[in-house]
């Protein structure tokens, strides 16, 4: 972690990126209970968001001079594979809405002030900032601003959000001629039309105008203009940490290790689980004081080659998504790849054999015991 000026940390009472992921782990129980219901509600909980509003998420990125924590690349990136650990949509969500933040730092003070300061519970903003007429709406200037009309699908952290941050064409026919304006989410409509078959839970929806929506002109700005603020800001230590799109990039690729460190933890505590039944029976026998009858014994034996095989098939897994560099020698991971796999060949671990041994035991026809097939000759 990065080290910072401990005075500066004692002046702003803001908490450090390990108190949020330690904040995160706790909340991590209940964010997996939630990501069901998350699901079918294709949004996340609303007791969800309050309880990650209490514990900070939701000032990642947001201005330090609207209580921003200002964390680095590193803080974000380990609070967001926290976050996903628990709950992978809940992260995106998280993630995508975070990145409205980076515009509110290039809008005017007087303009973007309301938008935090109000009482609020969740993520105050959302962006959609595509660059192509589909993403995008549609602007023509009047006196005093502008009137936008439009549809911006795939609206990401829009169901928890007071404001979006839209982009709007303001030339038909020159598709350089793109703004930026800052609505109330009140005055738009949600289609709740979200139904995906993965990260449903985001309440990615389309957010609409109904008809034309009048926008004032402190309201609207273009990307030029935003990315010239923001450098004058950052220059003078009052913009957001340096990086843009590609640290906002590599900041959600926690989100992918965090549902990854998940998967690892299910498959393992699966797995473990049948490992710990065997264990425990031949505990409890041990303690009746009698062996394994053959039945309990073909029964263990075949939990076993389930054991290897789901193990060294995991391993190999993670041995080919590793690309090519996994080969060489120097790296672990194909040796564990190597002799993981031998060991499930082993007669005592064939996955084949002790199925169809357990098999034939429960059709009734003789099976092969395991003292059979580890004694055969070959």
């Amino acid at each position: 972690m990065v080290e910072h000026d401990e005075a500066a940390i004692i002046d702003t009472g803001l908490p450090k990126g390990q108190e949020i992921v330690d904040r995160v782990v706790e909340l991590r129980p209940w964010l997996r209970a939630q990501q069901a219901a998350a699901e079918r509600e294709r949004r996340i909980p609303q007791e969800s968001i309050e309880r990650l509003d209490a514990a900070g998420v939701f000032g990642l990125t947001a201005p330090k001079r609207f209580g921003g924590a200002d964390f680095t690349t590193r803080e974000l990136h380990d609070i967001l594979r926290a976050l996903a650990s628990g709950c992978g949509a809940t992260a995106w969500m998280v993630w995508a809405a975070a990145g409205g933040n980076l515009w509110s730092f290039a809008f005017d003070e007087d303009t973007v002030a309301p938008v935090y300061e109000a009482p609020w519970t969740g993520n105050r903003t959302f962006a959609v900032a595509g660059t192509s007429r589909r993403m995008a709406g549609t602007a023509r200037q009047v006196d005093g601003g502008w009137m936008i009309e439009g549809a911006w699908p795939f609206s990401t952290g829009s169901v928890h959000a007071s404001h979006g941050y839209l982009a709007v064409f303001y030339d038909e026919t020159d598709d350089t001629k793109l703004g930026m304006v800052l609505v109330p989410k009140e005055s738009l409509v949600a289609r709740d039309d979200w139904d995906a078959m993965g990260m449903a839970a985001t309440g990615s929806q389309t957010m609409a105008t109904d008809g034309e929506l009048f926008v004032p002109d402190e309201h609207f700005s273009t990307p030029k203009r935003l990315t010239e603020r923001i450098g004058e800001l950052t220059a003078r230590g009052e913009g957001p940490r340096r990086g843009g799109l590609a640290r906002s990039l590599v900041t959600g690729a926690g989100v992918a290790l965090g549902m990854a460190d998940h998967a690892m933890e299910v498959f393992l505590g699966a797995v473990g689980a049948v490992a710990d039944a065997a264990v425990a029976g031949l505990d409890r026998l041990e303690a009746e004081g009698t062996d394994p009858s053959e039945r309990d014994t073909l029964q263990l034996h075949t939990d076993v080659a389930y054991i290897w095989d789901a193990c060294s098939s995991a391993v190999e897994t993670l041995f080919r998504a590793s690309g090519a560099s996994a080969i060489a020698k120097r790296q672990p991971l194909q040796l564990i790849a190597r002799n993981c796999r031998a060991g499930s060949l082993h007669a005592a671990h064939g996955i084949d054999t002790w199925t169809e041994n357990i098999g034939r035991a429960l059709c009734g026809v003789e099976a092969q015991s395991s003292a059979g097939v580890l004694e055969r000759s070959s």
